[in-house]
């Protein structure tokens, strides 16, 4: 059995869990990003509770590493590591792009596209990234403003998946027959499956000099 527990505060919505073997059994939701920092602690105490367990009975403590809120982003890593520090488990960080990928290949299952995660950053611009059905990044996280031409070369060789709450603002932007836009159905999932593959791989990090994947300097993502 491993119990590994989640904490994502990358985007607007939060949310906490505890999952085993990959499965959640035990989710809080928080939908107010100002209140991210208080929830957290609550979310984990509660999650605790209901699954009848001890906090020393968790195998690892993971996390979004970003990109998303800065301020959501310091909440969840800061919460990860000292839980990790205290409780002397390993610490398992994934990003949030990646999850949203994971999120949207779970849905469709289709293997000869590619993913593209995004979240909101201001006006125009989003954090984004390409992967493949196998969740390899075909390009690297980025900051990118959106016009009519983003990802119009890739958009002519293949069929492109693009997903998170930053994608809407590209939907009203083209028109394309290869585009096809998801909403993120199961993002607690997505991310229980993706640290339970690498619990099992002890693809562990040092959360000792964990930092949060920006990507860029101070973005207020609620800024429009």
């Amino acid at each position: 059995m491993s119990l590994i527990l989640h904490i994502d505060t990358s985007l607007e919505n939060a949310f906490v869990s505890i999952a085993n073997e990959g499965e959640p059994i035990a989710i809080r939701y928080n939908s107010v990003q100002k209140e991210h920092a208080v929830f957290v602690h609550q979310a984990i105490l509660e999650n605790v509770q209901a699954c009848g367990i001890e906090l020393n009975d968790l195998s690892a403590i993971a996390v979004t590493e970003g990109p998303g809120s800065y301020t959501g982003l310091r909440v969840g890593m800061s919460s990860a590591i000292g839980l990790c520090y205290a409780l002397k488990k390993p610490f398992i960080k994934i990003s949030t792009l990646k999850m949203i990928a994971h999120d949207a290949f779970f849905q469709v299952k289709a293997i000869d596209s590619l993913y593209c995660p995004m979240v909101d950053a201001r006006r125009m611009e989003v954090f984004t990234s390409l992967y493949d059905n196998q969740l390899n990044t075909i390009q690297n996280p980025t900051a990118l403003v959106l016009n009519q031409d983003s990802f119009k070369e890739e958009l002519q060789k293949q069929r492109i998946f693009f997903s998170g709450n930053g994608c809407l603002k590209f939907q009203h932007l083209i028109s394309d027959k290869n585009a096809t836009f998801l909403s993120s159905n199961n993002l607690p999932l997505s991310l229980s499956q993706l640290t339970y593959d690498a619990f099992l791989s002890s693809s562990f990090s040092n959360f000792t000099d964990a930092e949060p994947n920006y990507i860029k300097d101070y973005v207020n993502v609620n800024s429009k």
